[in-house]
């Protein structure tokens, strides 16, 4: 085995107990992203930890309601450019979800809010750079992102902005989202649009106004079926009307009612052609006298398509993990959006997924497996030690 990856898997392996403790600890500090001084407080703990590393910190603010955007940079005189590790910090789940405490650890999995989603990953971020401060590690400087509203796609503010200039430079990143549980990384993700649509019709009574009423949920619901046709699985673009709310009484004809439907794509040609079909179908009225307005969330997510330098990054994780006796990775497109993209937009190659692995992100039953965690912080430490021989 490598001296350079024993010494590494030494120093994760002496400092398991502790990495579980970081990792309750900042999963206990809830923070929804609307939760700004909450995320704040996690942000904070995570800072610190990365000061007392050596880390030189930058704040970011990009909106008053949201906490912004931390980057962190270790050794920033070595030669070379920097390697960077990408995070967020902030959690779908509001404060109390998870009841009190929120995180907890059985049978080698840790389960709470937000603990592969992620901040299990940022763990992981601290600790890569703890392991190879330990073993003296200087040929490049490491960087690392946290953000605090990812979540929140970061809508209303310039977040996205500020990670694509921070990412500028860097040799490669390794995003720290869950891992997945078929062993495979992310080498593209999608964007994600919201059309929120409002429907304006005329009430009545169910019984004696069916001739003079306009049922604004029936224009709702032709509406919906139509916008769902313009979905092309083949070249991954979803649509998927998400919520709809109508109607205040079982025996009246609704005067107003209310849809979202969310919308993936790859490219800016399909994100065209898919916001024409909508705002066609939303302009046109199926029941005459029905009106209909929108408004759109623009995800703040580049979409990508794997690259030349994403597939050198997976051959080279993959070399190196059939070196150590670990399964090989497989490659996903993921639907999910993710910052990687706006890392990718700044002209680095990133692979997405590094982070520990587990199940149900965005759920109550959320968790992670807490082997993997180690592993992982084992694997993408040494890997960052061996990128002198591989050409990114």
């Amino acid at each position: 085995m490598n001296q350079t990856y024993e010494a590494v898997s030494k120093y994760i392996d002496e400092h398991r107990e502790e990495m579980n403790q970081v990792l309750m600890n900042l999963v206990n500090l809830e923070g929804h992203y609307a939760e700004k001084e909450n995320v704040e407080k996690a942000m904070a703990y995570l800072c610190g930890l990365l000061e007392e590393e050596g880390f030189r910190l930058t704040r970011h603010e990009v909106a008053e309601d949201r906490a912004g955007v931390v980057t962190a940079i270790l050794g920033e005189d070595r030669p070379g450019k920097p390697v960077l590790l990408s995070g967020h910090v902030d959690t779908v789940f509001h404060t109390g979800a998870f009841g009190s405490p929120a995180c907890r650890i059985e049978d080698g999995k840790i389960y709470g809010p937000g603990v592969i989603d992620m901040k299990g990953g940022d763990v992981m971020a601290l600790y890569i750079a703890k392991a190879l401060n330990h073993i003296g590690y200087t040929e490049r400087p490491i960087k690392i992102i946290l953000v605090g509203d990812e979540e929140a796609d970061h809508v209303g503010n310039n977040a996205d902005e500020t990670i694509i200039q921070e990412s500028r430079g860097c040799i490669c990143a390794f995003n720290m989202e869950p891992g997945d549980m078929k062993n495979r990384l992310v080498i593209g993700r999608k964007t994600q649009h919201t059309f929120f649509v409002s429907v304006e019709g005329v009430g009545g009574h169910a019984g004696n106004d069916v001739l003079t009423g306009k049922n604004a949920l029936l224009e709702a619901a032709f509406k919906v079926v139509d916008i769902s046709k313009l979905a092309n699985l083949e070249i991954g673009s979803s649509v998927t009307p998400s919520i709809i709310n109508a109607g205040r009484q079982s025996s009246a004809i609704p005067d107003h009612c209310e849809f979202a439907v969310d919308i993936r794509f790859n490219t800016p040609e399909e994100g065209q052609r898919l916001h024409e079909g909508i705002e066609g179908i939303i302009a046109h009225s199926y029941i005459p006298g029905t009106t209909a307005s929108f408004r759109t969330d623009i995800a703040k997510f580049v979409p990508y398509n794997e690259t030349e330098g994403i597939a050198r990054m997976h051959d080279m994780v993959n070399d190196i993990a059939r070196e150590l006796g670990m399964p090989e990775f497989g490659k996903v497109h993921r639907g999910g959006v993710s910052d990687s993209g706006n890392i990718v937009a700044a002209g680095v190659p990133t692979l997405d997924g590094m982070g520990i692995v587990g199940e149900f992100a965005h759920n109550t039953r959320e968790y992670g497996i807490l082997q993997t965690m180690y592993d992982r912080t084992k694997l993408v430490a040494y890997t960052i030690t061996r990128l002198e021989e591989y050409e990114l």
